[in-house]
């Protein structure tokens, strides 16, 4: 790699690691969180009294979880904590219950779980104070089938829908429709006086009935709205009969979630305080900087292909920035695939953008997840530079071969230009950073 790319990767390295920090899980946590006198306050507003109970489900579950105990200290009766195989672990009292699981596809493990979860539920009192602590992940590791159908069942929906392109709100809408305990059905099973959603957000909008599929927040949707989804993505007749079968039959009664008031939702970290501190740390390292959105919401490749275009403009013509400058923008975006290569959102996105940069000066481009992890890979994204498209020649590789196969990972891995800082314990959907120098 080139001097010059070297120093683009540093800074994007640093910016990256900036947003990322912006949103630690236990920090953003004890933003709003506090105890005093025997009673739960969150932003200086009282929640409740009484005993705490503490559920903490998805990738940050473990540092949301210890920050809560931590403030809350001896009011804290029990909970249960679930969260992705080989998360980083904190170390937490017997009282706390811990379960990992497999993600993104679920597992008899997680079924296990959350019966666990359900069963510490029938015994919380009237007057307890529950702190429901979510972050992505959840939907994968918090799994209660309608019977009949299975964990296997569910396995296979969620492979189709993930292979369809389907955005988050999509999948998470077909979710809700198969679950015992999303879509707000694990807050009408809560018996508490108050619930305190705390919520790390991993969607586009951060609504929270979204967010983990929403098990303590009431949603409209059903399984009308479930089975018009897979219509719209193609899969209808891909279901294992069972999931059809029940998509089909008449709705069930809604739950009955305790009164409004007597659920506090918070979203405590989201992909605009991600980007708010890349955009400062981008600025202290000399580049004007735009956040152009924390809605990108399309196929990765188009993503890819519009923001190196935009790239292009700020170094031929000074707009919308001229250099040096910092274009970042988040959200998630998706891959239909059709191929039967490896990789992820975040390097196909990296890959469709060579084209387009190539020889446009000195412009490098990040694409990341926040949560250190990329699709079915070890990496969390790629690196990529207006010179990456000579290295892809001289090797003879092909970037249109790669996209055609959904085969992003080989080729990035051959160039040496995969992103890999590890998992970060946290997840607010994906970031591209893009430096364009004089």
């Amino acid at each position: 790699m080139r001097p010059v790319e070297k120093k683009l990767l540093t800074h994007a390295g640093a910016i990256y690691r900036a947003a990322v920090a912006a949103v630690e899980p236990a920090a953003s946590v004890g933003r709003v969180l506090s105890c005093r006198d025997g009673e739960v306050f969150c932003d200086g507003t009282r929640i409740g009294g009484g005993p705490v109970y503490v559920l903490a489900f998805g990738k940050a579950a473990f540092p949301m979880a210890a920050e809560v105990l931590a403030r809350c200290g001896d009011l804290v009766r029990a909970g249960v904590v679930i969260a992705p195989r080989g998360a980083h672990k904190k170390s937490l009292p017997e009282k706390i219950a811990v379960y990992t699981a497999s993600h993104p596809l679920p597992e008899a493990a997680a079924v296990q779980a959350t019966e666990h979860v359900l069963r510490l539920a029938e015994k919380i009192e009237h007057d307890a104070t529950v702190i429901v602590a979510l972050s992505g992940g959840t939907s994968a590791l918090l799994v209660s089938p309608q019977p009949p159908i299975t964990v296997e069942d569910k396995r296979t929906v969620s492979r189709l829908l993930l292979e369809s392109g389907a955005d988050i709100g999509q999948i998470n809408t077909v979710r809700k429709a198969l679950s015992q305990v999303k879509g707000g059905r694990l807050a009408a099973k809560l018996r508490a006086a108050r619930i305190l959603n705390l919520i790390i957000s991993d969607v586009v909008g951060d609504d929270p009935a979204v967010v983990g599929s929403g098990p303590t927040v009431s949603s409209p949707v059903g399984r009308a709205h479930a089975l018009a989804v897979c219509r719209e993505l193609g899969i209808e007749e891909k279901l294992p009969h069972r999931v059809r079968d029940l998509l089909l039959s008449p709705e069930p009664e809604r739950p009955v979630l305790p009164p409004g008031d007597r659920i506090v939702t918070k979203v405590v970290a989201n992909n605009a305080r991600a980007l708010a501190a890349a955009r400062e740390h981008a600025e202290a390292l000399g580049y004007r900087t735009v956040i152009l959105t924390t809605g990108l919401q399309c196929e990765a490749r188009v993503a890819g292909e519009l923001i190196a275009a935009i790239a292009r403009d700020c170094h031929d013509h000074g707009w919308p920035l001229a250099p040096p400058c910092c274009i970042l923008a988040g959200g998630e975006t998706t891959v239909t695939v059709r191929g039967r290569g490896k990789g992820g959102r975040n390097q196909e996105l990296a890959l469709a953008a060579i084209p387009r940069l190539k020889g446009a000066g000195q412009v490098g481009l990040l694409a990341a997840g926040t949560d250190g992890v990329d699709g079915n890979t070890d990496a969390a994204g790629a690196y990529v530079t207006s010179m990456t498209a000579e290295k892809v020649t001289t090797l003879g590789l092909s970037v249109p071969a790669a996209l055609q196969e959904n085969d992003s990972y080989t080729l990035l891995s051959a160039i040496g230009q995969l992103f890999k800082p590890g998992p970060t314990g946290t997840n607010v959907m994906d970031i591209t950073i893009v430096l364009i120098k004089e």
